[in-house]
């Protein structure tokens, strides 16, 4: 029952987001953890990351099935933590360039 609540609090309460929206706030959210603690160790915390993309932890386990399938993240299962992983930022830096592109005005 407390899935079924999460999930319609979310619908009444969220704006909709699309799918690669979604997915782009939490690789982002993974690869501002390794901004903010400038170290070689990229690993967060599934927490962190929850917070900064206002999911519920029905919607990121969902999407986090997706982006591991993709190569796009990797999860530690026995600590919970997770990384962007290289083919995750490659991703991020073509779509902040397609997104540059579309935003430019001629």
């Amino acid at each position: 029952m407390t899935c079924l609540f999460a999930i319609i609090y979310h619908r009444i309460t969220m704006e909709y987001r699309s799918r690669n929206k979604i997915i782009i706030s939490i690789l982002q959210a993974a690869f501002n953890a390794i901004s903010k603690n400038n170290t070689n160790d990229r690993w967060v915390k599934q927490t962190d990351i929850i917070h900064k993309t206002d999911l519920s932890t029905v919607y990121f386990e969902a999407y986090l099935s997706l982006l591991q399938k993709k190569e796009l993240i990797e999860y530690n299962a026995q600590d919970q933590i997770f990384r962007i992983t290289d083919k995750g930022m490659r991703f991020l830096q073509m779509n902040n360039q397609i997104s540059k592109l579309f935003s430019q005005t001629n």
